[in-house]
C-alpha cells in the first residue's frame, strides 16, 4: 500500500494516522485522522468472518489512537529519563507506536521500576 496514512504493516494489516493542522497559525489545533485496512491477500483468502475484521480493525484503531503524538517542546525540555519515567508505558509515535516498556523488555528490573513508580503516581 503506498498511501502515506499506513505507517504500519503487519502480515494481514495496514493502519496508520496522520495529523492535518487546522490553523496555519496555531499548530495546537489539528485533527488526526486514524485509519486501518486489511491487506489485500487477507481479505482474498477470506480467513476472517465478518465480525473477526471488524474486531481486528477497531482494535487496530484504538490502539493506533492511543500513540501519543511527537511533541517536540516536550522532547527539548525534558531529559529522556524524565519522559521515560512519566511515559513509560505509553506508545509513542517517535518510537513508530512501541512504548518504553516494550524497548525495555529484556530488563525486567527496569519495568519493575516503572510500574512501582506508575503505583505510586496513582
Amino acid at each position: 500500500m503506498n498511501n502515506q496514512i499506513y505507517q504500519y504493516q503487519t502480515d494481514i494489516a495496514c493502519f496508520g494516522q496522520k495529523k492535518f493542522m487546522m490553523d496555519p497559525h496555531n499548530p495546537e489545533i489539528y485533527a488526526i485522522a486514524i485509519c486501518a485496512t486489511l491487506k489485500k491477500e487477507a481479505i482474498e483468502r477470506m480467513i476472517f468472518e465478518n465480525m473477526e475484521v471488524v474486531y481486528i480493525l477497531t482494535a487496530i484503531n484504538e490502539i493506533t489512537a492511543g500513540i501519543k503524538m511527537t511533541d517536540l517542546r516536550y522532547l527539548m525540555l525534558n531529559s529522556f529519563e524524565t519522559m521515560k519515567q512519566k511515559d513509560f508505558f505509553k506508545n509513542q509515535e517517535i518510537f513508530n507506536g512501541k512504548s518504553f516498556c516494550d524497548i525495555c523488555l529484556k530488563d525486567a528490573d527496569e519495568i519493575v521500576r516503572a510500574i512501582k513508580n506508575h503505583d505510586e503516581m496513582d
